[in-house]
C-alpha cells in the first residue's frame, strides 16, 4: 500500500499591525482648494467633409455564394477529425 504524502506545514499568519485609534482619524474628509467643479460641453457637429474623408471599413466577411462555399470547405479541411 503506498504511503500517503505528509501534508505540508502552514505558515502562521501575518500578524496585525497595531490597531489605529479612532481619535486619530477625522470623519470627514480634508477639502481640498484645488478642485474645481467640471465643465459640460457639447460635442461639436461634425461637417460633410469630415464624414466624406473618412473611408468605410474594409468587410472581412463576404456573402457571395462562391466565398461561402470556399468557407465551408476550408473548415472541413482545418477542423479536428471526429474524435480526436
Amino acid at each position: 500500500k503506498p504511503k500517503a504524502r505528509p501534508k505540508p506545514k502552514v505558515p502562521p499568519p501575518p500578524s496585525l499591525p497595531a490597531p489605529k485609534k479612532p481619535e486619530a482619524e477625522s470623519l470627514e474628509r480634508p477639502s481640498s482648494p484645488e478642485r474645481q467643479p467640471l465643465e459640460v460641453r457639447f460635442r461639436e457637429a461634425s461637417s460633410p467633409e469630415e464624414e466624406r474623408r473618412k473611408r468605410p471599413r474594409k468587410r472581412l466577411l463576404t456573402t457571395d455564394g462562391e466565398s461561402i462555399l470556399k468557407g465551408v470547405i476550408w473548415h472541413e479541411i482545418l477542423k479536428k477529425p471526429k474524435g480526436w
